[in-house]
């Protein structure tokens, strides 16, 4: 699911995979770093890290946290949520 945008909602299947992979590396052509990992799970299937990078030829930093589903061997589900880095939590 994308907040916003052309790819706004929920997708499914390896042809919209690509189709959106495709955009955001369009989006970041230098990639995105990752700056510091601050969890995973043990079974390794969610995590949260701090990434950063060049959006657009503008800088971009963001905490992203990242679920995904496994299906035997294979990812079969990939969930994605960002937020600000530095900001405090909503309330404070």
């Amino acid at each position: 699911m994308l907040p916003s945008g052309q790819f706004l909602g929920n997708h499914h299947g390896k042809h919209k995979a690509k189709e959106i992979f495709a955009f955001v590396s369009k989006a970041f052509p230098k990639g995105i770093h990752i700056r510091q990992i601050d969890s995973v799970t043990a079974e390794g299937d969610r995590g949260e890290f701090e990434g950063e990078g060049e959006l657009r030829g503008k800088p971009y930093e963001k905490l992203v946290a990242i679920s995904l589903d496994v299906c035997g061997e294979k990812i079969c589900g990939y969930r994605e949520y960002c937020g600000l880095v530095g900001l405090p939590p909503a309330g404070e």
